[in-house]
């Protein structure tokens, strides 16, 4: 059996509602018809919101102007990423009424993808803090770190307000968040774990990322003209997009398109730029086609990420090339800028526009007189059965991901039953670390960072190194092991220094690109040269559950990969952002579907206790020197790890908030690892 990656043919799962929200309209219809003509909604950055401060440098940007509600309550939730969220999903509402009654409140997932996550608000409660000599005030009253600055924080509210009990989870590698937000929704469908879901991406403007590409040199004054002769650069934006995916059954509603297949690949080749071969891109492609049964020659048009940057296009341009000579190529960021998480939600969307003829400026074009012509014969595409269309996202830490879509459904496809099923997975090995704050930490991790990128890396990339350096795996299944991680915060400190320096006028490229929530997953797949699928997830509290049903998901859809490392860990964090101390603590383990004997099977009930499910225990105690918080985002995770390492027969993993029901169990004599 291999363990390549490469994804099984799938179900097809059908996209029943779109929305989308950026610079160019306040609803997909205005969106698409900014798409038409040939100009551009970005504009120079002297409007920015009023809660960002002039730049310091000239740029182009992608603003939304809107008016935008700010009924969420308490007031501490009113993050801008939240209400653009909310703006923008607000339409889908009464489809997503008519899932919620007829699917369940439990069988529907909700999955956001944000590369910033809520860290507008906390550089707003920092430089408030800076010029009120660190006296308490309106930003530092309302503030709380995970109720804000959280990557997951804008899903968890969301679903709350729409009812949504399925699993919640924010998605966050950086530029392909939001395509990875699909990608996880369709596992979900096609495992059978839920019926629906909402799924898409979120990201606002904020210092972090203007200072942060200004700092790498890729900004660009003008708007951004992808795969022409010089490129500019980019154009940071903001934006919301959002699809609603169905399992494609008898219940389910008319379908806009089918989400065919999933292509997902790790350059393992630089934390910030892309591997200039583009083979790593070009293979992501390819298992997106393998995934839908569809051959390169059927691709009618692909919506390439396309920023415009000299690094993006040279690798990108070329590996489209190679497979689909004969398609129509083109970017939509001249029109409404890179929207960073919500890029490849938006972008999705605008490829299944066009799968169904709809007209696209060719500014952003790979190939001119090839987009053209395929332009002038959009009537015909519209009235043929078939048709298949392409959309790309990469991203920092080497994430690439393509989504194939498709007018009709893959009718060799079979769907996973719609009922709850339950699932176990054997345990191969586990591993924790916790560094008490003020500990000696720099060897941490020296099995597999080097000793540059060790003297680099954050107090939590460090440790997850540890962790992982102790799963006893060799480097060979090390290198061929995709890898889920799941952290709520994520390099936090990283962040604080880093929003520090732009409110003092100052930058840093290295900070600014080690900033981001997958730079843990990126560093460690360029240190393993792992160029399998990796994904950084986030659930607040249930961060571990987040990383146990992802992986969960890899493994039930993917029959070729066997075993997942699932790393799960917060960093100590800095005082002033309101969090009570607490160390910095990872904790790892081997999911493996293989059915030899294993010391323990890891159980998942999608929806409700089982039979076999143990009593709940949160008050397994920890080793005297690990003085962890009882809340400390980390400590289901550790916990069962503690139960692994005493020998206990059982231990549940049931956090607070949420339907999904984990435990393990000893293994019985002769019993499969998964059934």
């Amino acid at each position: 059996m291999t363990n390549d990656g490469t994804p099984p043919k799938n179900t097809s799962v059908r996209v029943i509602g779109m929305n989308a929200l950026n610079a160019a309209g306040s609803n997909l219809e205005e969106v698409m018809q900014s798409l038409q003509i040939d100009s551009t909604a970005l504009e120079k950055a002297d409007r920015l919101p009023p809660e960002i401060d002039p730049l310091p440098f000239p740029a182009t940007i992608g603003v939304i102007h809107d008016e935008l509600s700010s009924d969420f309550t308490p007031d501490a939730l009113n993050t801008r990423q939240l209400a653009l969220a909310w703006k923008s999903l607000a339409p889908l509402k009464n489809k997503i009424h008519r899932l919620v009654k007829q699917r369940g409140a439990a069988r529907i997932a909700l999955l956001l993808g944000t590369s910033t996550g809520g860290i507008l608000t906390t550089e707003l409660m920092l430089k408030e803090q800076k010029e009120s000599g660190n006296k308490q005030h309106s930003q530092t009253d309302n503030y709380n770190c995970f109720e804000a600055h959280a990557m997951d924080a804008a899903a968890r509210h969301l679903a709350t307000r729409l009812g949504i009990h399925g699993p919640v989870y924010a998605l966050s590698s950086a530029c392909a968040s939001g395509a990875k937000a699909i990608a996880s929704a369709q596992r979900l469908i096609d495992a059978g774990i839920c019926d629906a879901a909402i799924a898409g991406g979120v990201d606002t403007l904020c210092r972090m990322t203007l200072h942060g590409f200004h700092s790498l040199k890729v900004l660009s004054a003008t708007p951004c003209a992808p795969f022409q002769d010089s490129p500019k650069g980019m154009n940071v934006a903001e934006g919301a997009a959002w699809l609603l995916l169905e399992r494609n059954d008898e219940k389910a509603a008319p379908a806009l398109a089918f989400l065919r297949g999933i292509g997902e690949s790790s350059d393992a080749h630089h934390i910030s730029a892309p591997d200039p071969t583009g083979k790593s891109q070009e293979k992501a492609m390819a298992k997106a086609l393998t995934a839908g049964n569809v051959s390169a020659q059927q691709i009618e048009y692909v919506n390439a990420h396309g920023t415009g940057t000299a690094a993006n296009d040279a690798a990108e341009g070329p590996a489209i090339q190679r497979l689909f000579p004969q398609a129509a190529v083109s970017s939509s960021k001249g029109t409404f800028g890179h929207q960073l998480g919500a890029a490849g939600a938006a972008e999705a969307i605008v490829a299944i526009k066009a799968l169904h003829g709809a007209e696209l400026s060719p500014s952003g074009s790979l190939n001119r007189d090839t987009f053209l012509h395929w332009q002038r014969s959009r009537q015909e595409r519209m009235k043929a059965e078939e048709g298949f269309v392409l959309s790309n996202s990469l991203a920092f830490g080497g994430a690439n991901i393509s989504l194939l879509f498709s007018k009709q459904p893959w009718s060799e496809g079979k769907a996973a039953s719609s009922q709850s099923r339950k699932y176990r997975f054997g345990i191969q090995s586990w591993s924790s670390e916790v560094i008490n704050p003020g500990s000696d930490n720099q060897s941490l991790g020296k099995e597999i960072l080097a000793p540059r990128p060790r003297a680099r890396a954050s107090e939590l990339t460090r440790s997850f190194a540890s962790t992982l350096g102790r799963l006893n795996l060799s480097k060979d299944e090390l290198a061929k092991t995709p890898m889920i991680i799941g952290s709520a915060l994520g390099q936090l400190q990283t962040t604080k220094n880093l929003i520090d320096l732009f409110l003092a006028g100052d930058s840093s490229p290295l900070a600014f690109q080690s900033s981001v929530h997958n730079a843990v997953a990126g560093g460690l797949s360029i240190a393993l040269k792992n160029q399998l699928p990796s994904s950084s997830v986030a659930g607040g509290f249930r961060s571990s559950t987040a990383a146990l049903i992802e992986a969960a998901s890899y493994l039930l859809t993917h029959q070729e990969m066997e075993k997942v490392i699932v790393l799960v860990g917060e960093e100590s964090p800095p005082q002033t952002v309101g969090l009570p101390p607490y160390p910095t603590a990872t904790a790892g383990i081997v999911l493996t579907r293989a059915s030899d004997a294993r010391p323990y099977a890891l159980h998942f009930d999608p929806e409700h206790g089982t039979e076999e499910r143990a009593q709940k225990d949160t008050c397994l105690p920890l080793p005297e020197e690990t003085p962890l918080l009882a809340d400390h985002p980390t400590i289901h995770f550790l916990r069962l790890i503690e139960a692994m390492n005493r020998g206990l027969p059982s231990y549940s993993l049931n956090e607070p908030s949420g339907p999904q029901q984990f435990f393990i169990k000893r293994k019985i004599e002769g019993e499969s690892a998964h059934d």
